[in-house]
């Protein structure tokens, strides 16, 4: 279903422009972490790093959604510094509703990451059906999150596109003091 990129590039918008996410870099160049599969934000807080990684599950396989998505990656400069703590918010975008033994999977995979290292927070979204059908941990502060992610189902648009350079510069402008003579 197209419109589940739609959806991603509003939820991006949202999240760098309301709650202050920044992309992740790929490189030292800058190229950011926004492949055709998953899409990944950081927000520092404090001594704590926030990492939040989207994922269009529609072009990942059961494997891919069970196992890869729950190895953990993706490092920043912050968290690889070692001084700075780090948790995972991954999120899962459906554009139907999956099977309930995929369903049973994540969850499993979920389990069994937190019983290793409490990190994570997890949720899941049918598109269709324009709902999260799972939600896990999702608590202070996480609920700005899932808020930004179910206030983007009124506004799913398949063809909206976000330039994430264009919205981090006029995030930048919006920061910037007025300096008067």
């Amino acid at each position: 279903m197209p419109m589940t990129a739609g959806y991603i590039s509003r939820v991006v918008e949202k999240l760098i422009r309301e709650v202050e996410f920044i992309p992740v870099t790929k490189d030292v160049k800058g190229a950011f972490s926004t492949g055709q599969n998953n899409i990944v934000l950081k927000k520092v807080v404090g001594k704590k790093e926030r990492v939040l990684e989207i994922y269009n599950c529609d072009l990942l396989n059961a494997k891919e959604i069970t196992s890869d998505i729950f190895s953990y990656k993706h490092k920043t400069e912050e968290s690889m510094g070692g001084d700075i703590g780090i948790s995972y918010i991954k999120v899962l975008i459906f554009s139907e509703k999956p099977s309930d033994s995929l369903i049973k999977d994540i969850n499993n995979a979920y389990r069994e990451r937190i019983e290793e290292k409490n990190d994570t927070v997890c949720m899941a979204i049918s598109l269709k059906d324009r709902e999260v059908f799972i939600a896990k941990g999702i608590v202070y502060p996480y609920h700005i999150i899932y808020d930004a992610f179910t206030k983007a189902f009124e506004e799913a648009d398949e063809n909206y596109e976000v330039d994430i350079v264009k919205v981090l510069e006029e995030k930048k402008a919006e920061n910037k003091p007025e300096i008067i003579v």
